[in-house]
């Protein structure tokens, strides 16, 4: 769905955490809540192709790390987490998905998305899962579950792993 290539997300994030500046900064801790926040977009739609999809969404963002690096700008979209620190969000909701070729079913359902992400100085990991459930028109099922995670060890180690999953 709506989603980019998560390993590739995390890899960026990382990336930019690492690279920024430890200007001095006071410890954070935020927590910030969406209720029925709806969105409609053309992407994949799991396990079938493209279409345009509606979601509507209730879900919560935390974090919690040794303080912000505004990056010097006064642009908060610059602002990177100073590690240590710990981000988690989780994001469930409705979906209706309405493929762009006419002859395969609208698809109505839920769906719920988890990332985590937590680093150091040294080490970075973030893991992200993403499961829908929807039932056709026709009277089918669409179930979908991915897991993806990205990681950097002390000594520069990567792993990672992306598995999406149609059952």
């Amino acid at each position: 769905m709506k989603r980019a290539p998560m390993v590739v997300v995390l890899a960026v994030l990382f990336l930019g955490v690492m690279a920024g500046s430890a200007q001095a900064s006071k410890p954070i801790t935020m927590t910030f809540h969406e209720k029925n926040a709806t969105e409609t977009f053309h992407d994949v739609i799991p396990c079938m192709g493209e279409g345009t999809i509606t979601t509507t969404e209730n879900g919560v963002f935390h974090v919690t790390a040794a303080g912000i690096d505004d990056q010097g700008t006064p642009d908060p979209e610059d602002d990177q987490f100073i590690p240590p620190y710990h981000v988690t969000g989780t994001f469930t909701g409705t979906v209706v998905a309405v493929p762009d070729d006419p002859s395969l079913p609208t698809f109505t359902g839920h769906f719920t998305q988890w990332f985590g992400e937590n680093s150091n100085t040294k080490n970075f990991a973030a893991t992200f899962t993403f499961t829908v459930i929807g039932r056709g028109s026709d009277g089918s099922t669409l179930k979908f579950h991915e897991t993806a995670h990205f990681s950097v060890s002390a000594q520069g180690a990567t792993l990672e792993f992306d598995k999406p999953r149609c059952f």
